[in-house]
């Protein structure tokens, strides 16, 4: 009977042994998410010391984890103003394993439109943890402040938020570039919704540096102005222009549009905010002939500097204008406006969104597109953050925002299987240990 007991008892510990190494790996993997802290600071008229009897760095601080989206709110007793000298986000999480972006800036509950945040190693820990720079007088390497503080208005209420990201996992994806191609024959005025077509993005700027829409006679793909202005078909339809100065720095990518889905549009590289502050029109232009309501764009969404400054959701007022359809403005083909200068619908000079010219030279225009009779590839848009918006900006995915080792198996609602795993090891050995117990009585 004790050689029995004896062998139970041993087999019990083996397999207790095993069943602590297979969880090992999974508790480490499925361990608490780290949480990092955050605080406000700025300069207020000129005081750095004291607001209402704060002292700078406890006005308001936060915590959260990778991918959340995490928010500051500050409500003061009196109104105050800011200065023109200093706002950040300072926090403890380290860099430059991780990067952020701020998604929504207010003052009394009104939406402040502002750049990307700067950042850089200059947080809680100075020299080692993150920190979005709102505006920095006193640092040189911030060409254009990303927000211009100390011309807003006092305020008694400021509610900031933002996402934190792993480095380099919230970069935006766009569709792989193409070359543009001329108008030719093949293109006979008639849809076809088994074809494939291609878009490109439209650029004016106030000071008149452009890339027009692909069928404009003057200087779209094969215009006929470019020869008598310096430029050509090859490469200048596909760079910025300006009709005086030439080729100026920037890089479209075009996409191919191969059935129903979402799909990106960018510009690169512009240098733009050197030398302006707005576009006069902001598009996407296709191939596409115009036949009627054939092909329907929903929807759009404008990133700029990192971050998102409008989503378009159809509803009048805050809608993308398909030129030729929404307006009685001549098109042939398919082309769609969020900035016009010069249309009522899009709100004219005002525009119907906030935004700043982007000194990182990104802008990337997001689009679903729907009555081809095929759907597009699963794989073409990859959606990781833009550290702005409701995304993150608007709100970040864990695939994207959160390490590797943070993985979840648990589908949503249920038991994450290593908890599975842990109560059948238990029960195991509570049988083992029970049916030893019975034999040795």
């Amino acid at each position: 009977m004790k050689t029995r007991t004896k062998k139970a008892s041993f087999w019990a510990l083996i397999i207790s042994v095993l069943m602590l190494t297979a969880l090992l790996p999974m508790g480490t993997a499925f361990a608490a998410t780290e949480t990092f802290n955050a605080q406000f600071a700025a300069q207020f008229d000129g005081s750095v010391s004291d607001v209402n009897g704060w002292e700078l760095g406890d006005i308001a601080a936060t915590s959260f984890g990778i991918g959340e989206t995490a928010t500051i709110s500050i409500t003061f007793d009196e109104p105050v103003k800011f200065d023109e000298n200093y706002a950040a986000i300072e926090t403890s999480v380290p860099y430059p394993e991780y990067t952020a972006a701020i998604t929504s800036f207010k003052l009394d509950g009104a939406e402040i439109a502002m750049g990307a945040a700067f950042i850089n190693d200059e947080g809680m820990e100075k020299g080692s943890t993150l920190r979005l720079t709102i505006c920095n007088r006193w640092n040189s390497d911030i060409e254009v402040q990303p927000l211009e503080v100390g011309g807003l208005d006092e305020f008694t209420s400021i509610e900031i938020s933002f996402v934190v990201t792993v480095a380099d996992a919230d970069a935006v994806a766009v569709d792989a570039p193409v070359e543009a191609v001329a108008i030719s024959d093949e293109i006979d005025g008639a849809f076809d919704p088994n074809g494939t077509y291609m878009a490109f993005i439209n650029i004016q700027s106030e000071n008149w540096n452009f890339r027009d829409e692909w069928e404009s006679k003057s200087f779209g793909a094969n215009g006929s102005d470019w020869a008598s202005n310096g430029g050509s078909f090859d490469g200048s339809f596909d760079q910025l222009f300006h009709t005086d100065n030439g080729i100026r720095p920037g890089t479209f990518n075009n996409i191919e549009l191969a059935g129903n889905g979402t799909y990106r549009v960018s510009a690169q590289d512009l240098t733009l905010a050197d030398t302006c502050e707005t576009f006069n029109i902001l598009g996407v232009s296709t191939n596409i002939p115009l036949s009627g309501d054939a092909v329907q764009f929903s929807d759009v969404k404008v990133m700029m500097g990192g971050r998102t400054v409008s989503q378009f959701d159809g509803t009048p007022g805050n809608k993308a204008i398909v030129v030729g359809i929404d307006n009685n403005d001549k098109a042939d083909f398919y082309r769609f406006h969020v900035i016009n200068k010069w249309s009522s619908e899009l709100g004219g000079d005002a525009g119907l969104f906030g935004y700043m010219m982007p000194a990182d030279g990104e802008v990337i225009i997001e689009f679903t597109i729907s009555g081809f009779a095929y759907d597009k590839a699963e794989e073409a848009v990859a959606d990781a953050v833009d550290a702005g918006s409701e995304d993150a900006g608007d709100s970040a995915s864990s695939d994207a925002s959160a390490p590797a080792s943070s993985n979840n198996d648990s589908d949503e609602g249920g038991f994450p299987i290593w908890i599975i795993f842990v109560i059948a090891g238990v029960l195991a050995v509570v049988i083992i240990i029970a049916v030893v117990a019975k034999k040795k009585k």
